[in-house]
């Protein structure tokens, strides 16, 4: 197959054979073409194989090599920038290794575990040194300068992330959903920060969370009575989302020294020095979304009003701090508390 997106040209293949029918292999191989300042052509074989131990249970483990010409670039607060693969950033490769295993057990429940490795090279950051020497390419009209490369503006480092997941799902019958649980840890390393001493980036989470539950109120009731599901034209349903996260790493003050300003604007400056990159981590993020819908079938479409209270206990999430010049004292920036909303949703 061949595909196209502006400047990405992509070609790739795959192969499936099936020894017996205990076994399943798929291999792949997909090539890249990006159009940039520098040309960028790259080659990334995949490979999976999936084995059927039982009737309700399997055993499967893939590998790839991956390739991203767009890259996250971490600021100092607020959101972060993108910029893309040029003469100046190599595109990003990572290297994925994944084993899990699967079961289904009474007729209507799943459960996986899954664990993975990833191997990162080519990541991006701001100099940290905050003295890049940028190169001027030219000047406007009026004299200043103009800047169209990002030539010591970011540096380059490698990273990997290795983890254990748990997913158990119920995807019929009046009450439906699933529980994931995520065990995992991501380290990076520069050779120009932190004295090239691997460090958890700002993404790093090391415990996940996540319960998504929704009830089928008709069919909810007919169960308690001893009745039988049905299929209807309408229905009421309510949905809860709940996310729980350990802290994300921030990087602390770890000194501040005073710098007096000059005689015709007297005062005294509070600087910071901050401490290892990344050594410590903020509060836990926790938060309960619900959510009431009504569905309705008309045929040939559908829609599905709802009324939904996203952050339903109004949970104090941290999303940065902040350390006041005067003194020793930390504000702390939250993030959205209660909020409602009302929609429709419609399907044609």
């Amino acid at each position: 197959m061949y595909a196209i997106d502006r400047d990405i040209n992509v070609a790739y293949g795959i192969s499936q054979w099936r020894p017996d029918p205990l076994w399943e292999i798929e291999a792949g191989l997909r090539y890249n073409f990006f159009d940039s300042k520098k040309n960028f052509h790259n080659l990334g074989p995949r490979l999976s194989v999936k084995h059927r131990l039982t009737d309700t249970s399997n055993l499967r483990a893939a590998t790839g090599v991956y390739y991203q010409y767009q890259h996250r670039i971490p600021r100092f607060a607020f959101t972060d920038i993108f910029t893309v693969s040029n003469d100046e950033q190599d595109e990003s490769r990572s290297i994925h290794a994944i084993i899990g295993w699967q079961r289904e057990f009474l007729r209507r429940y799943s459960f996986e575990v899954e664990g993975f490795f990833k191997d990162y090279h080519n990541i991006y950051q701001f100099d940290q040194a905050f003295l890049p020497e940028l190169e001027e390419t030219g000047h406007d009209v009026d004299g200043d300068p103009i800047f169209t490369n990002t030539k010591g503006l970011f540096d380059r480092g490698d990273g990997d992330s290795i983890g254990l997941e748990f997913l158990l799902r119920k995807d019929s019958g009046a009450l439906t959903g699933w529980l994931a649980y995520s065990l995992a840890r991501t380290n990076f390393q520069f050779d120009d920060t932190n004295q090239a001493r691997s460090f958890s980036p700002r993404h790093d989470r090391t415990s996940t969370v996540n319960i998504v539950t929704g009830l089928d109120l008709k069919n909810g009731w007919r169960k308690l009575r001893g009745r039988p599901k049905r299929a209807d034209a309408g229905k009421w349903s309510i949905g809860a989302n709940y996310v729980y996260g350990s802290g994300q790493p921030i990087t602390e003050p770890g000194s501040a020294y005073l710098i007096a300003s000059s005689p015709s604007q007297p005062g005294v400056n509070v600087e910071f020095a901050p401490t290892l990159i990344n050594n410590v981590r903020l509060p836990a993020y926790t938060r309960l979304d619900i959510s009431l819908t009504y569905f309705r079938d008309f045929g040939s479409w559908s829609m599905a009003p709802y009324v939904q209270l996203f952050n339903a206990g109004n949970r104090k999430n941290i999303w940065f701090i902040d350390y006041d010049d005067g003194g020793p004292e930390v504000d702390t920036v939250g993030m959205m508390p209660l909020l409602p909303s009302l929609g429709v949703d419609f399907t044609f």
